[in-house]
């Protein structure tokens, strides 16, 4: 299986053409072969910020329809259960992460960041 990794903290990659990773995107994008080597480095924090920026998780390679999928999520963010798509492209749970750290609720709107994106959907839900 191959390493995955998610974005802990949004950064500009110097390695791979300036490209800016958000908070929550995986690590390396697609269509990019991942560096171990620089992967590790990002993963510890003996890069240029001092931080870590990503971290490694495990990522079922495929879901079945309907299948739920436990979101593994790094120290001392809770996981939450998600539930795939259907088929039609509908999302049956909300927020649902359209790109680039933005997140869509089910009144339609778009919210920039996971958390801030999981409070406002627990707010309509009052």
């Amino acid at each position: 299986m191959t390493r995955k990794f998610v974005v802990l903290k949004a950064f500009t990659d110097l390695v791979d053409k300036r490209h800016v990773y958000n908070a929550g995107d995986f690590y390396p994008r697609e269509g990019v072969e991942l560096d171990e080597e620089r992967a590790e480095l990002l993963a510890s924090a003996d890069n240029a910020r001092k931080e870590s920026l990503i971290v490694e998780v495990s990522v079922k390679e495929a879901v079945e329809e309907d299948e739920e999928v436990k979101v593994i999520e790094p120290d001392g963010i809770t996981a939450e259960t998600v539930t795939a798509p259907e088929i039609d492209g509908v999302p049956k749970e909300f927020p649902v992460h359209t790109g680039g750290g933005y997140y869509e609720l089910s009144n339609g709107n778009k919210v920039q960041g996971k958390h801030a994106a999981i409070q406002a959907e627990k707010e309509l839900g009052k």
